[in-house]
């Protein structure tokens, strides 16, 4: 069976990737939605293939707790006004690792990769057309679109 484009890692870890990613799927399968699990596994994979990667350090259930910590920042999963909603408290004991060690590794991984509460890269596909990045972009583009359309016509009168 072939991996996904997103998944696939280098030989030397894919026993890493396999280890966090069971800790993720489990946890999103349990307490969040397949969408987590989806983006647990790209983001994993990602850490996997950089170099040197930051997962060859430090324990599995920690750094999958990081992976989906970060995630779950980029997509409010702390904000109850949306749901899936979990408490940072209740969501580092569910994975038994210290709220400290889930907020350092979710700061590295944010570091490394990036990543900020209005990353469109990693929001869940159901929140995309929600993500005030994407309406902006979109009503940016329907205003181009009315520009040029009202420039068409007022050449004709001239």
């Amino acid at each position: 069976m072939t991996k996904p484009a997103g998944e696939k890692v280098p030989m030397q870890m894919q026993s890493k990737f396999e280890e966090i990613t069971a800790l993720t799927d489990a946890f999103c399968d349990q307490y969040l939605n397949t969408e987590y699990a989806e983006l647990s596994r790209q983001l994993t994979a990602v850490l996997c293939r950089l170099q040197p990667s930051p997962l060859v350090k430090g324990q599995a259930k920690s750094w999958a707790c990081g992976i989906v910590h970060v995630l779950g920042k980029v997509n409010n999963l702390y904000s109850h006004y949306q749901p899936p909603y979990m408490k940072v408290s209740e969501f580092c004991q569910l994975f038994g690792v210290s709220q400290k060690t889930a907020t350092a590794k979710s700061k590295q991984i944010r570091q490394l990769m990036n990543m900020h509460e209005m990353n469109v890269n990693w929001c869940l596909p159901s929140q995309r057309e929600k993500h005030p990045l994407i309406q902006l972009a979109s009503f940016e583009r329907k205003l181009e679109i009315q520009r040029k359309g009202y420039l068409k016509r007022t050449d004709r009168l001239y």
